[in-house]
């Protein structure tokens, strides 16, 4: 799955804007690199998405959101919850993105970073060691690395809109993959 935001959508318009014809952007938010094709009409991602250039000019305008691709659409990953009453989005940083929940940061932003912010927050308890609870996971991420070093973790999210965000994040596949959490 593509996941962009205004930092990878800003590449791919510069790269455009000097005339190439490929360009190496995340497509999951500073996790990896990939090779996008420039078309004149459209860039193209390498499992056969694509993306016009006004949809990315837009993305690039908004700060505040990331968004899947899929097909030839972008979507804003953000949603409203039933439960909650509150709007769920997920916005990004130069690393890891952090959720917002009716506009508000679920993470620590003002010079630093939500990963940094979870490896200052882990540090801060260290060693953790046996069982683990982690109460309102969120994007997962002290789930995540507590289970670094934790026999198992067990996190409780009960916003099913706040899951639905996570499944959606990159930096949070390991709350779903990983056996231990």
């Amino acid at each position: 799955m593509v996941v962009l935001s205004h930092l990878q959508a800003s590449q791919m318009l510069q790269a455009q804007k000097n005339g190439q014809a490929v360009a190496k952007i995340s497509l999951d938010l500073n996790l990896t690199e990939s090779e996008v094709r420039l078309q004149p009409d459209c860039v193209l991602f390498p499992a056969g998405e694509s993306l016009d250039w006004k949809s990315l000019e837009e993305i690039s305008a908004n700060e505040v959101a990331c968004y899947t691709v899929e097909g030839n659409a972008a979507k804003a990953i953000k949603d409203f919850s039933e439960f909650s009453g509150r709007v769920y989005g997920l916005m990004p940083t130069a690393s890891a993105p952090t959720m917002l929940i009716s506009g508000i940061p679920m993470h620590r932003i003002k010079d630093t970073n939500p990963h940094q912010d979870t490896l200052n927050k882990i540090k801060a308890i260290a060693p953790i060691k046996g069982d683990v609870l982690d109460t309102t996971t969120g994007l997962g991420y002290t789930a995540i690395e507590a289970a670094k070093t934790a026999r198992r973790v067990v996190t409780i999210e009960i916003d099913p809109t706040a899951q639905e965000i996570a499944r959606l994040n990159p930096w949070s596949r390991d709350l779903f993959e990983n056996p231990k959490i």
